[in-house]
């Protein structure tokens, strides 16, 4: 069942609506078929909603609007990265994961989850915002490999 919904201040015409709802009962799952058509794709439940993209050219875009333009073409380039949150969140609502309370490198609280690999979704480091970030930050400057291996001579 599709439902559709839209901001009232753009609505999707006849013509592109019948090509979103041809594309996803053809089992086109790709989220970037919709972002070139201008719709969302989101679920409530098990219900897929299209809902019409605000047009970036639009001068008076809101905040709520940039990010979800953001939002929508991140998801679109990386659906890898989408699966493997999801696998982790998952896991953790289940209990198949479980969030420990310290960072594995220094030992501070609130770790984020940080994937070495996206092929394998549950295997997660715990780090904290800060160890995280300079992870990212090596990582960006070639000091460690993708997989977490320091690569600088000592």
């Amino acid at each position: 069942m599709v439902r559709t919904m839209s901001k009232p201040r753009r609505v999707l015409d006849e013509d592109g609506l019948r090509q979103a709802l041809f594309l996803l009962d053809k089992g086109v799952p790709n989220e970037r078929v919709a972002l070139k058509l201008g719709l969302s794709i989101s679920y409530v439940g098990k219900v897929k909603v299209l809902r019409q993209l605000p047009d970036e050219n639009t001068p008076s875009l809101t905040n709520d609007d940039k990010h979800l333009l953001a939002s929508e073409r991140h998801s679109a380039r990386y659906p890898e990265k989408i699966k493997a949150r999801q696998a982790v969140t998952n896991a953790l609502k289940t209990g198949k994961l479980v969030r420990p309370e310290v960072c594995e490198n220094c030992g501070h609280f609130k770790p984020q989850g940080h994937h070495d690999d996206y092929t394998k979704p549950l295997d997660v480091r715990w780090l904290c915002v800060s160890c995280h970030m300079e992870h990212h930050k090596n990582e960006r400057q070639g000091t460690i490999s993708v997989t977490g291996q320091d690569t600088t001579d000592t």
